[in-house]
This record gives C-alpha cells, structure tokens and sequence, in this order.
C-alpha cells in the first residue's frame, strides 16, 4: 500500500504539466505566438543613458557622498563646471588689471 502511494506520488511530480484538453492540440500550436504580439528589439544601447556613479567628499565632511547621474548629465555638469571656473578667471583678471591700473595712476608699485 505505501509502495503503491508513493509510486503515484512519485509519477505525478514527474509526469509534464499539460492543461486538460491541450493534450489534443500539437506542441507547435501551443507556443505559436501572434505575430502582433511579439517584439524585436534590434540596435544597441546608448552610451549617453548609461548611468556613471561618482564619489567625492564633500567639504567638512568626513563621509564619501556617492552621485550617480547619466553620461549626458555628467558632461552637461562638467562643461557647466568649465564656463564657471573661467568665468572666475576672467573676473579675478579684470580685477588684477583695474588694481594695476589704480596703482599706476597713484604711481605705487603694487
């Protein structure tokens, strides 16, 4: 009785999972798609999407603060970092040349 209890049991875990009245139908039928239904992905990924994680320590921290932004971003955030440093440089020059200009007028060496 238990050998018969366990050779059902044994047959009914190995035995293919088939709907009832799929039994009928051929395999190929079954796992036909519609052909509205199925979706091609064909091309690559674009690099500028791809996501770049970046680790700085913040000033008067003692903790790295990790960024993750896209490719695009990052260089968007780097050319404006650019425009921001020489728009420094050229003010501090200006300053330089209108301080020299002062003590010239005044005849001081500055």
């Amino acid at each position: 009785m238990f050998l018969q209890l366990l050779s059902l049991i044994v047959m009914s875990l190995t035995a293919p999972a088939v709907p009832a009245g799929a039994q009928d139908v051929p395999a190929a039928a079954v796992q036909q798609d519609k052909p509205e239904d199925t979706i091609v992905v064909k091309g690559e990924k674009d690099p500028k999407k791809k996501v770049i994680c970046r680790g700085a320590v913040a000033t008067g921290s003692l903790f790295r603060k990790q960024t993750c932004m896209t490719q695009a971003d990052w260089q968007a955030r780097d050319e404006k970092d650019k425009e921001n440093a020489k728009a420094i440089q050229d003010e501090q020059a200006r300053r330089r040349a209108t301080q020299q200009l002062i003590c010239a007028a005044r005849n001081m060496v500055c």
